[in-house]
């Protein structure tokens, strides 16, 4: 069988889809021949890669044309569509798709239930979500199937966290749904009560209303006094981010997303503590009093996560393995593709 995959971007470089070129690469496991199509793309020696038009305006009419030759010049070199993250693309691929009698299978993670979302839902086959919190729609065709990392699992769960200096990390868009005002807050209640604790916030701002998030962000670490001790780092490369993060001591989410954050699993995976008020990660972190309920304190969350034994640790990266691997969310995507055929 052979697929199609329609995403935003395919390139390793990329600070916040970089990733996706490891799903590419789990996905030609699976099928005899695999085409990826984007308007960012990088060359690749094993997999075809057709870039679309990116001149024009996104979802415009020169980006739709330039999908819709491709989908028909490529015809019979795919049985199937597989989309990621976007519902529009399902939108704008459907009527070439209805007309080759080609399936579309869309991936989705996000809380917000969009109009896009609720058109695509009934265009596409199937939709695929790590948890029901990320894919909120009401629908038979949303399957639940956890999320896809690829990490040295483990790797930092013997790393020793010294109490004299607790190193604090939180990675990802910077933008208002993740709330990083609070973890700023968790820093100065800490530095208060004389703990020697810094912050670094990994991530790039990535529209209008992002830049002005980071820039208040700014003005109140200033207005904290706080300039020493949280420092802002640009958005890296997924496989330069999986490097960093096992510097830190703590990964601290207050994400009001409700969606399985990548991230926070690969944190995890790694063997990284994480403290975290979002809803989607309670049932893996309440049992080690990591998670943080609606106006307890973040501060002291932190404090517990420092003193996690290496034990608890490890059966937080186990869980992360058995339940989030990229091979494992592959495999099950790839046999439900193929159930349909």
């Amino acid at each position: 069988m052979k697929l199609l995959i329609l995403c935003q971007a395919y390139n390793k470089s990329h600070t916040n889809l970089g990733f996706f070129t490891e799903w590419v690469e789990e996905f030609s496991k699976k099928f005899e021949n695999i085409i990826v199509v984007s308007r960012d793309i990088e060359d690749s020696s094993k997999i075809k890669t057709i870039q679309l038009d990116k001149e024009g305006r996104v979802l415009g009419f020169r980006f739709i044309y330039s999908l819709w030759k491709t989908l028909i010049k490529e015809r019979k070199n795919y049985d199937a569509i597989f989309v990621h993250m976007i519902p529009e693309y399902a939108i704008l691929a459907y009527l070439p798709a209805l007309f080759l009698q080609k399936k579309i299978f869309l991936w989705y993670t996000h809380g917000a239930v969009s109009l896009p979302l609720k058109i695509s839902n009934i265009l596409v086959s199937r939709i695929f979500t790590a948890s029901f919190d990320s894919c909120r729609i009401k629908s038979k065709k949303v399957l639940s199937v956890g999320h896809g990392i690829k990490i040295p699992f483990g790797e930092s769960s013997d790393n020793l966290i010294s109490k004299d200096e607790i190193k604090l990390v939180t990675l990802g868009r910077i933008t208002k749904s993740k709330s990083i005002e609070t973890i700023i807050e968790s820093v100065l209640e800490l530095k208060q009560e004389g703990k020697n604790v810094s912050l670094e916030i990994i991530g790039s701002a990535l529209s209008l209303e992002d830049v002005d998030y980071k820039r208040n962000l700014e003005v109140k670490i200033k207005s904290l006094s706080l300039a020493d001790r949280v420092k802002f780092v640009d958005g890296v490369p997924h496989e330069e981010a999986i490097s960093k993060l096992k510097n830190y001591d703590v990964f601290v989410s207050a994400s009001k997303t409700g969606s399985l954050d990548k991230a926070v699993l690969e944190a995890l995976g790694l063997g990284i503590p994480v403290v975290s008020t979002n809803e989607a990660f309670k049932y893996i972190l309440l049992p080690f009093r990591l998670f943080i309920e609606k106006g307890d304190s973040l501060a002291e969350g932190i404090k517990r996560a420092v003193s996690i034994s290496e034990t608890d640790r490890v059966e937080l990266s186990k869980n992360i393995e058995k339940n989030h691997s990229l091979d494992r969310l592959i495999e099950i995507i790839s046999k439900e593709i193929k159930s349909v055929f």
